[in-house]
């Protein structure tokens, strides 16, 4: 089964309204603005998906900056904030527009001391830095109907995928055969990617917690664990099978 891939991000108005709720927050937290460095909640408040960026949101505007590399992806991307790209730094610029600002929150778990350091200079010099009490995981723990509709296309995407992948268990295919199978398949069928490393084990392996994928080929009268998942727009699914490769015994039914 194909799955849209695609942005499908849920529009101007849904990501303005996520920033609107996200501004409701900076009462509470006693800021004038609120810098996110966690690149997971960027793309949940603007769409931007690049690998570098921060997004400052104070009581009127939001800006994403980035580096030239996402020139063309952030203008097809964003919504809600403006773009700025950074040709001094990523750090640097940021700190330059902290200037009038007097608190800002942060969360000091998704930046590193040396980062903080860079933000610290210059006119982020007089800012005081505040916690962010997790404010964009507090939004982001209410799913919308944009989220909820990823999530299920995820979960019915790994599905698909086992439903055909099953097929391919029979002695003599490796589980680095399946597991390559199913990673192909992720991104044949609209995914970016797998959700985590994917998990083929075979026989005494089978009991192994998060064993890898080797060489090793099937054998008859051997159980296989799949452990799979997908992203797709940004959000996971994660699903685990056994088999058992012929008729399974009676005690391994008791097991199982």
């Amino acid at each position: 089964m194909a799955v849209k891939s695609g942005h499908q991000n849920p529009g101007r108005s849904g990501f303005v309204g996520r920033l609107d709720r996200l501004r409701l927050s900076l009462s509470g937290l006693r800021a004038n603005a609120l810098l996110v460095s966690h690149l997971p909640n960027v793309r949940y408040l603007c769409g931007f998906s690049g690998s570098s960026g921060l997004l400052l949101v104070d009581e009127s505007k939001a800006t994403l900056f980035t580096d030239s590399r996402y020139t063309f992806q952030a203008r097809d991307e964003v919504s809600g904030a403006r773009v700025r790209i950074a040709k001094r730094g990523l750090l640097r610029a940021v700190g330059d527009a902290l200037g009038g600002l007097q608190r800002v929150a942060w969360s000091a778990e998704h930046i590193t001391v040396a980062q903080q350091n860079a933000l610290r200079a210059g006119r982020g010099e007089r800012v005081r830095w505040v916690t962010d009490d997790n404010a964009v995981e507090k939004l982001r723990a209410r799913k919308d109907a944009q989220e909820l509709a990823a999530m299920r296309d995820s979960a019915k995407l790994i599905s698909g995928i086992f439903a055909g992948v099953v097929r391919m268990v029979r002695p003599g295919v490796t589980e680095l055969d399946l597991a390559a199978e199913i990673e192909y398949q992720i991104k044949r069928r609209g995914g970016s990617g797998p959700a985590f490393e994917t998990i083929v084990a075979s026989g005494a392996r089978s009991a192994w917690a998060h064993a890898r994928p080797t060489a090793k080929p099937l054998r008859k009268n051997e159980l296989v664990v799949l452990d799979h998942g997908a992203i797709l727009r940004g959000y996971c699914s994660d699903l685990t099978r056994t088999v058992f490769l012929g008729r399974a015994p009676g005690r391994v039914r008791r097991l199982y």
